[in-house]
């Protein structure tokens, strides 16, 4: 089957036989992994940082639980489908998942998984199929998928034939790496977000949202700027040839946050404790500042609230900030007389005018950069709301490409 050919890029189970079935449910995301068991994204953030592999295990997922996700091998799911929020998130991120699985029950507040009369716990190990929807109790052995010669002879037929070019999703050097290796002819879409959720990074990124002032955010904005120069390099020189799209800052601010309600049990447990000295106190009103800032950022539906280019729009330093390292790391790269093509994605327009008001900041912007250096680049956008469809004829007056979100 053709869905079959990206298993091939994922870790697989080894069935020996032996293994003892939790459950079946849908296979969202191909690949395997191992992990303990964590029921909720604040949990396995605390839980990553000790080094530990998990399994995010939740009724459903939503915005709230990305950053939890980033941070887990795989996710499993009571609820949902295969365009449910952990299926298209897995497969955006590369991480197996098993949804809609009925015969599971999960309960987040008591932290118990309840499947075909076992009783599972937070620590307990599972291991999740997402090529075949499988989940098992236990550790099950893994093994690197391999593709066969008759895959490769049809591949090559394809290649001979082929009138498209394939370009691949990827959000770091590392996977970039991978996709050219598989025969990618670009990068289709890079998620610069992705890029800001490591441990060095995240720190930086909240006290960026976390500012008051544009100096204030400029400030750990200039931090950033190093970090995704570099990242960037190792894009284009693994890319050498062929076009980079990289979409900038797209996600709510509130999903670089920790979560509410972990606040307000994390601020309930200072506030009982008999003395606050030890800096205590200070810890009590960062964190204080900390759930107001999220309570601010806090909307109906995040997905269609203050994220994409709204950010980019209110915060201009963000998106200049990005473009500054993109086209810093393209002059670097191309310096080096490697070939690149950077193209810059305007993430949720849905008017022309946010397109256009962007693009001639950011022009500027690269003007600055680049000086009298000749770099061919372009800026586009994603069209992906039900608006920028309607009037994408006034909005392709401003981009030098469109992308399609299809999930």
């Amino acid at each position: 089957k053709p869905e079959a050919l990206e298993s091939i890029l994922h870790p697989q189970i080894k069935v020996s036989g032996n293994e003892v079935e939790l459950a079946r449910g849908l296979a969202a995301s191909p690949g395997a992994a191992i992990g303990t068991i964590v029921f909720s994204s604040a949990r396995a953030v605390e839980l990553a940082k000790q080094g530990k592999k998990l399994i995010l295990v939740r009724p459903e997922t939503t915005a709230d639980d990305v950053r939890g996700m980033s941070t887990s091998q795989g996710f499993l799911t009571q609820k949902g489908g295969m365009t449910s929020h952990a299926a298209v998130v897995a497969r955006a991120m590369g991480k197996p998942a098993v949804v809609g699985v009925e015969e599971i029950t999960v309960d987040s507040k008591t932290g118990v998984l309840k499947a075909r009369n076992i009783t599972l716990k937070e620590g307990d190990t599972i291991s999740i199929d997402g090529t075949s929807g499988t989940v098992y109790k236990g550790s099950i052995q893994l093994e690197n998928a391999k593709a066969s010669e008759d895959l490769d002879t049809i591949l090559t037929w394809c290649n001979r034939y082929r009138k498209l070019g394939v370009r691949a999703n990827a959000n770091t050097p590392e996977e970039a790496k991978l996709a050219r290796e598989n025969g990618a002819e670009g990068i289709g879409l890079a998620r610069t977000e992705r890029m800001f959720l490591g441990n060095d990074r995240i720190p930086i990124v909240r006290s960026m949202i976390l500012s008051t002032t544009t100096e204030e955010r400029q400030k750990y904005l200039n931090k950033l700027l190093p970090m995704q120069l570099a990242d960037f390099v190792e894009f284009f020189r693994v890319m050498e040839g062929y076009p980079v799209t990289i979409r900038l800052l797209d996600p709510p601010l509130h999903e670089f946050l920790p979560d509410k309600e972990s606040l307000i049990n994390e601020i309930n447990s200072l506030q009982n404790t008999r003395s606050l000295l030890g800096g205590k106190k200070e810890k009590l009103e960062e964190l204080k500042k900390l759930l107001e800032t999220v309570k601010n950022l806090e909307e109906f539906n995040p997905m269609l609230g203050f994220r994409g280019c709204r950010i980019g729009l209110l915060y201009p330093e963000i998106y200049e900030m990005q473009v500054r390292a993109i086209m810093s790391a393209a002059k670097q790269v191309e310096a080096e007389g490697r070939e690149l093509l950077p193209e810059i994605m305007i993430p949720l327009v849905g008017h022309p005018n946010e397109l256009k008001i962007i693009k001639e900041r950011l022009t500027k912007t690269i003007g600055e950069i680049l000086g009298s250096k000749k770099i061919e680049y372009e800026i586009g956008t994603m069209i992906e709301v039900p608006r920028s469809c309607l009037v994408a004829d006034k909005i392709a007056e401003y981009a030098d490409f469109f992308s399609f979100g299809t999930n």
